[in-house]
């Protein structure tokens, strides 16, 4: 059972006397949650965005701001459970928004298998203000202070997640006071050597919310800013790593979302680009083609084939994905424009054969109902899973849609996932303009593609012939 209490005076109750006396009533039994974070079970890792442990700052102040839906919650559950399982440190979270029970629900949503958790390692605690509550007069967080420490002694606690700072102090009287209990919160957090993680919103148009910020922006040892937005009719949300004392950390805007595994960063890897290199040649699939190539790709390398529509890019990949399935090698095909039964019916209307080497997987995804992000999380999903050799992506266009924030990043992180796995990576690209300025840029990965095929309509007597 989780512990609910409120850290300010009710019914004009002395505030450390009802502290007290609530400690008293209940005993403090804890509801716990445990969660195992593996590869598989979490795509992408915020910790790759820091270059000293991969960790917020132990023993220090994280403040994570962020508005409405942008995920603060999650990241927190997130950072203290796995603070639990890498480091073995039980944590205490603390909610001024949100009922335990609610949270505890939500967490049922991800694949964290909460029902095997142990009662013993994240203790919720219910810091709502009660709705027939009557504040008389100042408080501070001293009811706060207090309750955690009793509860970190407990169950010898090294975390403190606050989530919802702001609902607490939005009832204190001025910036100024606020801005005292922050510190205390701070040097007290400090003093017991406990990693604290602080979640709240901020809305910059608000004067005080702004003053709110610029205080924890010098409070805190770790600044990480998330936002969720809508753009062109896209929903888009984003982490960035304001500030991080004593330690590197990748600077720029991160896409990220959140799926069944929780919060996901999508971070393509170190910012050093190191990849195996090959000498071998995978045939193309087709015979004439790897005579133009002097014995086909190059095994390892990225691949890219564009296009106008019907200039049998499709083919070329299908082709690619027979001819690496006969040498009974393992193929991942993504497609953005057709569902698998198609493809493979298609392809039989031409003599390629998809669907009886048992050694091709394909994945028909829709473009235009999830963000680029969301698919890359898919994609790399899938490439864990089934390791491939072969990755085809058709087309890789569809990723790069007007109003997509991070489509051009999202197409470098796969071409540079692929790369360092040494995986050999087809992408076609659809053109609808034949222009060379139009074909040099339509992919937006032409320049880190180490092969690149056009293929285009000849225009002959009066007559358009294929490729």
């Amino acid at each position: 059972m989780a512990v609910n209490i409120s850290a300010f005076q009710i019914r004009r109750s002395p505030l450390i006397d009802t502290i007290r006396k609530v400690l008293g009533d209940t005993g403090l039994e804890p509801g716990c949650l445990e969660l195992e974070l593996t590869e598989s079970t979490l795509a992408i890792h915020f910790e790759e965005m820091i270059c000293s442990q991969g960790e917020i700052p132990r023993g220090r102040t994280t403040v994570v701001i962020g508005g409405p839906g942008a995920g603060k919650t999650v990241f927190a559950l997130q950072t203290a459970v796995n603070g639990i399982r890498q480091w073995g440190e039980p944590a205490i979270f603390v909610s001024f928004e949100e009922a335990s029970s609610r949270i505890r629900t939500y967490m049922r949503h991800f694949t964290w298998e909460s029902e095997t958790l142990s009662e013993w390692e994240l203790c919720f605690v219910d810091a709502r203000l009660p709705p027939d509550a009557v504040q008389s007069g100042s408080f501070d967080l001293l009811g706060l202070l207090t309750m955690v420490h009793a509860k970190a002694r407990e169950i010898r606690a090294r975390r403190v997640i606050i989530d919802g700072i702001d609902a607490l102090l939005s009832l204190l009287e001025n910036a100024a006071q606020e801005q005292g209990e922050l510190l205390r919160l701070q040097q007290w957090m400090e003093s017991d050597e406990l990693t604290c993680l602080m979640t709240s919103k901020t809305l910059f148009a608000n004067p005080r919310h702004r003053q709110r910020y610029e205080f924890l922006n010098y409070l805190s040892d770790c600044l990480i800013m998330l936002e969720s937005e809508v753009h062109r009719s896209l929903h888009s949300r984003t982490l960035h790593i304001a500030k991080y004392r004593g330690s590197g950390y990748l600077t720029n805007k991160f896409p990220a979302l959140i799926n069944t595994t929780g919060f996901n960063v999508v971070v393509a890897g170190t910012l050093e680009l190191s990849y195996p290199v090959y000498e071998e040649r995978v045939s193309s699939g087709i015979g004439r083609l790897d005579d133009l190539l002097r014995g086909g790709y190059i095994q390892g390398s990225s691949i890219l084939v564009s296009g106008s529509p019907g200039t049998a890019k499709t083919t070329l990949g299908a082709a690619f994905a027979e001819s690496a399935c006969q040498r009974g090698e393992t193929v991942v095909l993504v497609s953005f424009d057709e569902g698998s039964e198609r493809i493979v019916a298609n392809m039989r209307s031409i003599g390629i054969e998809l669907g009886q080497s048992g050694h091709l997987q394909i994945a028909s995804l829709r473009a235009g109902n999830y963000s680029p992000e969301a698919h890359y999380v898919a994609i790399h999903q899938l490439i864990l899973e089934r390791a491939p050799r072969f990755l085809i992506l058709d087309p890789i266009s569809a990723l790069l849609g007007k109003g997509y924030l991070f489509g051009e990043e999202i197409c470098g992180d796969l071409l540079v996932f692929a790369k360092s796995r040494g995986i050999t990576l087809l992408c076609t690209s659809l053109l609808e303009d034949t222009a060379h300025q139009e074909e040099s840029t339509a992919s937006r990965i032409s320049t880190m593609a180490d092969t690149w095929i056009h293929l285009a309509y000849l225009a002959r007597g009066g007559s358009v012939i294929a490729p």
